[in-house]
């Protein structure tokens, strides 16, 4: 499968292709051709919901205690 292949973020994109576009429901997804000027546009707004979701910065774990926020800021300090 495509996700164990080439990665699980690209292989979900051909994943989400695949699903909403007829013509490309069949296709090899090891070896697939897009166009995406002709892709629909719901198929469009979900590829980027997706992607956005990739890209959203996770949130940073707290510090565990004082003096390892300490030493972060002394560092910050240092630069």
């Amino acid at each position: 499968m495509v996700c164990c292949c080439i990665g699980d973020k690209l292989g979900r994109i051909v994943l989400i292709i695949q699903a909403r576009e007829p013509a490309l429901k069949d296709s090899n997804p090891d070896e697939i051709e897009i166009d995406f000027e002709t892709l629909k546009p719901s198929t469009l707004r979900e590829l980027e919901a997706y992607v956005m979701s990739c890209l959203k910065k996770k949130p940073r774990k707290p510090y565990g205690n004082s003096q390892q926020l300490l030493v972060s800021v002394l560092h910050w300090l240092a630069k």
